[in-house]
């Protein structure tokens, strides 16, 4: 969330100061001449499918290259977190074969419940890795973190029943 945030601040930004208007100083030597009523730019009707005029191709270039840069940096963070995951289900995976055999039952469940989460979070990773240019992707980030968030859960459940 505080990605897609600076997202939007960034694309502002920067669409601020590349359409920032430029207006001539008048000249102090010359009268004003007396000045026309100015009439607003026409404007398209809500709802008709018209475009906004398109942005500079270096602007535009530039506002992408930021959000998929600012996009890295949220699939490098979820990806630690599953690897950090990963790594604390392998080491633990040694303390379940050595539990009493009456919590082996319920803890091989409890593993099978893990595993099957870890899977839905590294596809889930690897879908959001796979396009940063679609529309949903936010929506794939938002469901990424809450598997990912699911998963150390289980995790943390799964380690204090062995405790």
């Amino acid at each position: 969330m505080k990605h897609t945030l600076a997202i939007a601040a960034a694309a502002s930004l920067v669409l601020t100061l590349g359409c920032e208007e430029k207006k001539p100083t008048p000249s102090p030597t010359l009268p004003k001449a007396p000045s026309a009523p100015t009439v607003p730019a026409p404007t398209a009707p809500a709802g008709t499918g018209a475009s906004l005029p398109s942005l500079p191709s270096d602007t535009t270039k530039a506002v992408t290259d930021m959000a998929n840069d600012a996009k890295a940096k949220v699939v490098a963070g979820l990806q630690s977190s599953l690897d950090s995951v990963k790594s604390q289900l392998e080491a633990f995976v040694p303390k379940i074969q050595n539990a009493p055999m009456t919590q082996q039952p319920a803890l091989a469940s409890s593993l099978n419940d893990v595993q099957s989460k870890l899977a839905a979070a590294t596809r889930q990773l690897a879908d959001l890795k796979a396009d940063y240019n679609a529309s949903n992707w936010s929506k794939l980030a938002d469901d990424a973190k809450a598997s990912i968030a699911s998963l150390q859960a289980s995790v943390s459940e799964l380690v204090a029943k062995v405790k």
